[in-house]
């Protein structure tokens, strides 16, 4: 979904997550074992991470703090935790 596409990406800890609300955990994956001799490892990732942000938006966050990606041979599982952050105030 086009709306999901503003969710921030954030690996690990950030500080700036102090700030936000967490709304909840989620699993953003891509893949199946018999479609991934079509798709590539990147457009694997790809698909995953828009899985992860759709479902952040809809979570009503819009930000998510990423884990390690899980690699498997025919998919990509990605754990994240959605955080809804106030936007900041610009002068």
């Amino acid at each position: 979904m086009p709306e999901a596409q503003s969710v921030d990406i954030l690996w690990g800890n950030q500080p700036e997550l102090a700030q936000c609300t967490k709304q909840s955990s989620l699993i953003g994956t891509e893949g199946h074992w018999y479609t991934f001799w079509f798709i590539s490892n990147k457009d694997l990732m790809r698909g995953a991470l828009n899985d992860l942000r759709n479902q952040v938006h809809l979570s009503g966050g819009n930000t998510v703090q990423l884990y390690s990606p899980q690699a498997f041979d025919t998919s990509v599982t990605i754990l994240g935790n959605s955080y809804y952050c106030a936007p900041q105030a610009t002068n």
